[in-house]
């Protein structure tokens, strides 16, 4: 391990300079097991976000797939656009407003892209919005809790598979308290297995008031 001489961040790999605060001084430290630091550094630890701006980015992505899917229906609907917006403006003019068959036929087709669009949106925003209550989470995590660093793992597959082999990993540790009790603990963010190739160790963050609040990843610091 090493430790910045500027920000006395805990670093697991050698770096030209600082991730934190670009110091270029370090001080090697020799590996003893199991890292924990109970106080924060000023700011809080720093956390990869890059999954979580992956989680964003695919939210997101959910609403334009509902805004494509709404316009190539509309370009295969527009002659029931077309005609439902005469018959709308036509029946309003005269003030003979019905909901006769023929009006339904013409005027319940064009509400399908509307409706998929709005399915869409909801669905998007749900998920943004679960993204940036983790990111809030995470955030105050950093500040408040405490980093285990370079302890033991296993990668256990999330159930996802190409060609009948396991594609994507969730992280499992094994957490002992205070108490000598030991808590498995399971990331929730998948990870491909090249990003651990050759990393013996992780870093977890908890809470040491409330177990089910932690976070994993290899470098935290």
């Amino acid at each position: 391990m090493y430790v910045c001489n500027y920000c006395k961040r805990i670093l697991k790999d050698k770096y030209e300079i600082c991730p934190n605060c670009g110091g270029k001084a370090f001080t090697e430290k020799a590996y003893l097991g199991e890292t924990v630091i109970k106080t924060p550094p000023v700011g809080g630890y720093t956390i990869n976000m890059q999954n979580f701006n992956e989680k964003l980015k695919s939210a997101k992505k959910i609403k334009y797939i509902g805004i494509i899917i709404a316009l190539v229906l509309c370009c295969f609907m527009w002659p029931f656009l077309l005609i439902s917006s005469i018959v709308t403006i036509a029946s309003i003019q005269e003030n003979t407003v019905s909901f006769d068959v023929d009006y339904l036929l013409f005027f319940i087709p064009t509400l399908i892209p509307i409706i998929i669009l709005i399915i869409f949106i909801v669905i998007g925003n749900k998920s943004q919005k679960k993204v940036r209550d983790d990111i809030k989470k995470v955030k105050e995590l950093a500040k408040n809790g405490i980093l285990v660093k370079g302890i033991s793992y296993e990668l256990i597959s999330d159930g996802s598979s190409i060609n009948g082999k396991p594609w994507h990993y969730l992280i499992k540790v094994t957490y002992q308290n205070a108490n000598g009790v030991k808590i498995p603990l399971i990331s929730d963010v998948t990870y491909n297995k090249a990003n651990f190739n050759n990393k013996p160790t992780v870093d977890l963050l908890i809470d040491p008031n409330d177990y089910s609040n932690f976070y994993i990843d290899y470098e935290i610091y």
